[in-house]
């Protein structure tokens, strides 16, 4: 794939290779993880599938080769990703999981494989710049399918599959038509230095977990802060194109310049997530319910210095790849630090998704309670360090031709400008309705992360009951699907986009909580969140005014921990006390017989039970009954409740309770 004098249309034709290739390995490392989490949210025992977190030793594989792989055996390996990113978007949970690991298994074997070929100095330079070249376009690629479906991968759905398809096929033929031609044998080889390689082969994966954890998918981002979509996609894509333009007419970087840029971006990445990392208290007597923190302007300034100065990851990875070339390293040995970078990758993708899902793992699990800050530490400082190792060996850069300059800035400028054009398309701007209204339509929802009662992912099936339906105002649980175990989607956008209606999104998601949100076709006034005691997973209400008529409603938004603690109900009831107007929804966990119930419905209605008409299937779930129901709605005594009614349809493993109150004065 690289030689020297390299005409024009090769050198495009590599780069646009190296794009698709990086950018399905992010695609499939983000199925394969959301895959494995599916299981553990269904509840299902732990199947043989999740064994294949082994893939992501593959390198170790290498450790059995005793030469170089040959021609076919390396567009074998990188045929294998590409067409099991085309065949795993078509495929059920339990195999997109699987088809989606055997393509990163292909992917981290072919770049080891790739980077141990001998090259000259000028090969070395020239392989780098278009690796370079090729992984910033993936990521902008990878950006762009976010920004058009509301932070959701594009190209896996529908008939937006055929992006997939035509960027698989076409780097087939690229793949096929090139060669991986060798320096000239007879050239004088180098010692190799095999702690170098090491760390900078780290250096490597601790780049692409940052990457993946945060900068692809810009939407998570923004959850963290709140903040504003276009403004997080618009700094992190000006900046990559900035930085992008000024290294391609660059010779070398300075590692000094590269090291303390680098330790600025950790340090400021976590400054970005600290002002909303909650340290809760382990007793009911520290403060609780817990008024999430102000968040001030000043607060939020490092966030955007982060993606601002994100760019320099770029710059690192080309770093350690240029000096891992320099050392012209043996399979085995690349094979081997790989494999210790794939384990890193492995516990880094463990400890993000331990930071929610910590009640649930034993031992281990508690140390990553509030600690959503150290899980991009580690990577970030594991990314950085290795710029400690000076390095004597140097790979010559060549000078861009300035058709190939243009031509990368072309492809990203209009990757980035489609992606900020589509975010400001896509986001819903609702309108409040108009005339007085003469009710109000309530709807709370657990939606499972999107998952219907199977497991398959059910977004636009969820939102099909929901508009059958047209709630005024929706409630939802289990919607936090802002992290790699939600495969870095947004729920929440994705249903206020798609219903036009306002949105909070409730607690944000490095608190470790389990989701909640608040959709209204009225506009959400004063929006706040309350954490409440939680000895097991974190629990939290949303608060939110709504307008209707010159009346406000009060509306409460939550999801209790097992069980439905009563310690949590009671804090919960302090936070309605004395306010009018009160509607509270959502999963409850609790059941009609429980003292929960009893000590709520002392103060409010239920619903479903005061309703003029109430309507509930026999059974549901498995074949549950009405009084095993634990998604409920309350409303302030007196208020006329004119209709309620469960739907059990299987678009989640929730029934969603749908409830009409009668309104004016």
């Amino acid at each position: 794939m690289e030689s020297q004098n390299i005409k024009p249309g090769k050198v495009y034709q590599a780069i646009f290779l190296w794009a698709v290739l990086f950018l399905f390995f992010f695609q499939l490392l983000t199925e394969f993880v959301e895959g494995i989490y599916l299981y553990g949210l269904l509840g299902s025992d732990i199947p043989p599938e999740i064994g294949l977190v082994v893939l992501f030793f593959a390198p170790l594989l290498l450790l059995f080769a005793r030469k170089n792989l040959s021609d076919t055996a390396l567009k074998l390996l990188a045929s294998l990703a590409l067409v099991a990113r085309v065949i795993e978007i078509m495929l059920p949970t339990q195999g997109r999981m699987i088809v989606s690991g055997i393509g990163l298994l292909g992917l981290l074997l072919y770049l080891p494989a790739v980077l141990a070929l001998k090259r000259d100095k000028q090969q070395q330079g020239e392989f780098s710049r278009q690796v370079g070249m090729g992984f910033s376009l993936a990521l902008f690629a990878h950006i762009l399918f976010r920004a058009l479906h509301s932070g959701s991968d594009l190209s896996a759905y529908d008939g937006y599959r055929l992006i997939t398809w035509g960027l698989a096929i076409a780097a087939l033929v690229m793949l096929w038509r090139s060669t991986y031609s060798e320096r000239d044998s007879r050239t004088a080889t180098v010692p190799t230095k095999k702690w170098p390689v090491i760390a900078h082969s780290l250096g490597l994966f601790g780049v692409l977990v940052i990457l993946y954890f945060a900068i692809i998918a810009p939407n998570v981002v923004a959850r963290w802060a709140a903040t504003s979509n276009l403004a997080v996609f618009g700094v992190l894509l000006a900046s990559w194109l900035g930085v992008g333009w000024w290294w391609l007419g660059q010779k070398q970087v300075a590692r000094p310049a590269l090291l303390g840029a680098g330790l600025l971006f950790v340090l400021v990445l976590v400054l970005a997530i600290l002002p909303h990392q909650i340290t809760f208290p382990l007793d009911t007597d520290s403060g609780y319910p817990l008024s999430e923190p102000a968040i001030s302007v000043v607060q939020v300034i490092p966030l955007y210095l982060m993606l601002a100065l994100s760019p320099v990851l770029l710059l690192i990875f080309l770093h350690y790849l240029t000096a891992i070339l320099a050392q012209q390293p043996k399979p085995r040995l690349l094979g081997g630090s790989f494999g210790l970078g794939g384990g890193v990758l492995l516990l880094m993708v463990l400890s993000q998704v331990f930071t929610t899902v910590y009640d649930y793992i034993p031992v281990v699990g508690p140390f990553f309670r509030n600690k959503y800050w150290l899980v991009f530490l580690i990577p970030g400082l594991v990314a950085v360090l290795p710029l400690l190792l000076g390095s004597d060996r140097k790979a010559d850069a060549p000078d861009i031709q300035p058709a190939v300059r243009q031509s990368w800035l072309i492809a990203a400028g209009a990757m980035g400008l489609t992606a900020i054009i589509g975010v400001l398309l896509l986001t819903a701007n609702p309108s409040p309705p108009v005339g007085e209204a003469t009710s109000l339509r309530i709807f709370t929802y657990n939606i499972q992360q999107g998952y219907d009662d199977v497991g398959e992912r059910n977004f636009d099936g969820q939102i099909a009951l929901v508009q059958s339906i047209n709630p005024d105002i929706i409630g939802l649980q289990e919607s936090d699907t802002a992290r790699i175990a939600g495969g870095n989607a947004d729920v929440v956008a994705y249903f206020a986009n798609r219903l036009d209606m306002y949105s909070y999104y409730g607690p944000s998601p490095i608190t470790g909580t389990f989701g909640i949100a608040l959709l209204s076709k009225y506009p959400i006034q004063n929006p706040h969140t309350y954490y409440l005691y939680s000895l097991g997973e974190q629990v939290a209400v949303i608060e939110a005014d709504i307008a209707i008529d010159g009346e406000i409603y009060k509306v409460y938004v939550t999801h209790l921990g097992n069980s439905g603690p009563i310690v949590q109900m009671r804090e919960m009831l302090e936070i309605m006390r004395g306010q009018q107007n009160v509607i509270a929804m959502g999963d409850f966990n609790y059941r009609p017989y429980e003292e929960q119930y009893a000590i709520t419905t002392a103060e409010y209605d239920a619903a479903f039970v005061t309703a003029e008409e109430s309507v509930a299937p026999a059974t549901w779930g498995d074949g549950e009954t009405i009084e095993e129901r634990i998604d409920h709605v309350f409303v302030s005594p007196g208020t006329p409740v004119l209709y309620a009614q469960y739907f059990t349809e299987p678009e989640s493993d929730h029934p969603g309770l749908f409830v009409e109150i009668g309104l004016g004065k």
